[in-house]
């Protein structure tokens, strides 16, 4: 419970930052297939213990990126966090690389999103009543701001008895600031 207050407190605090133009961005290369692993990794304990079950689709090749990686995780982990909380046994999780930006996918077999409320979900402690789980609702729009600061987009829709959830951001930033061990994007794919 402790923990949980903390991430929630955390939660408020970061959302207050980006409403009030105070959460400051700080892009770098980042691997984001390691990232999606190493957050993945995280819910493994949770999932097990649920008897629920996590699927990950990266690329063989890794998909390296612009981003702040430490608003990048959050995103992550509250995409996760909702698909175990509501998921019945099932998540799934797909990156993919375009041409100029990434996809991450977040899928959940849980009982799916009304259609009523499936844009109010992304508005601060909007909740879904019919859910059987505790939400306080900050997550998801928190995670729909940090995705706009990177200049993404993300969307929910319903697909086979899932829901999905989806954000597409782009591989490249206008300001990245250079680290000495970060990964290097291959020559062809610089622009």
């Amino acid at each position: 419970n402790t923990r949980r207050l903390l991430t929630l407190i955390n939660q408020l605090l970061d959302f207050r930052k980006v409403n009030s133009n105070k959460y400051l961005l700080n892009f770098t290369l980042v691997n984001i297939n390691e990232l999606v692993q190493e957050t993945a990794g995280l819910f493994e304990p949770s999932v097990n213990k649920q008897q629920k079950q996590i699927s990950l689709s990266l690329p063989q090749e890794p998909v390296i990126a612009a981003a702040d990686k430490d608003s990048l995780t959050k995103i992550v982990s509250n995409l996760l966090n909702n698909a175990v909380k509501y998921s019945d046994k099932t998540i799934g999780v797909t990156l993919l690389k375009e041409a100029t930006s990434f996809v991450l996918q977040v899928r959940n077999d849980g009982e799916i999103i009304p259609k009523q409320h499936r844009l109010k979900i992304f508005e601060p402690f909007y909740r879904v009543d019919n859910h059987k789980e505790n939400s306080s609702g900050i997550g998801l729009p928190l995670v729909k701001s940090l995705v706009e600061l990177h200049h993404g987009e993300i969307t929910y829709w319903e697909e086979k008895g899932l829901n999905c959830f989806s954000i597409v951001l782009p591989l490249n930033q206008e300001k990245v600031i250079t680290l000495q061990h970060e990964p290097q994007i291959p020559p062809e794919e610089e622009t």
